[in-house]
């Protein structure tokens, strides 16, 4: 993967959405005092239509979906496939979800497989997922804890 962020749509932007923004902050080894630095931001209902967000101006940047967010979701790695990343949930003592999510082009895929023979019962989601924003709205419209 090339870039590790993408700059997110107006439109995309809502309360609890996680990203980075440009913010000033103290530096000594300027002249100034001052840099510009991206740090870890969540919009809140107060942000939205403020001077924080910039969109069109390169002050806020999305990261790309990680194995460590996916991990941090409550999903298993179980192994990499060239570009993919491959993770299970258990579902009960006979099923697992298992989803496969392709670090090049942001494309994932979310099954419901077998414990026994490994076997897809149903595909629940198969689709682009640029981020932990989408993936956690995918996660809450199919019910997925």
């Amino acid at each position: 993967m090339k870039n590790k962020y993408f700059t997110p749509n107006i439109e995309d932007l809502y309360v609890g959405y996680e990203c980075e923004i440009k913010e000033v902050v103290e530096d000594s080894n300027t002249k100034s005092g001052y840099n510009l630095e991206w740090v870890p931001y969540i919009i809140g209902i107060n942000n939205i239509g403020t001077s924080d967000i910039k969109v069109n101006s390169g002050s806020i940047r999305t990261p790309y979906l990680s194995e460590e967010q996916i991990i941090n979701e409550g999903w298993t790695h179980h192994y990499d496939d060239f570009t993919f990343g491959v993770f299970w949930k258990e579902i009960d003592e006979n099923w697992d979800y298992s989803l496969e999510y392709d670090y090049t082009y942001h494309r994932l895929l979310i099954t419901i497989i077998s414990k026994d023979d490994m076997k897809i019962l149903s595909t629940k989601f198969s689709g682009e997922c640029k981020s932990i924003n989408e993936l956690r709205t995918i996660f809450k419209f199919l019910k997925i804890k």
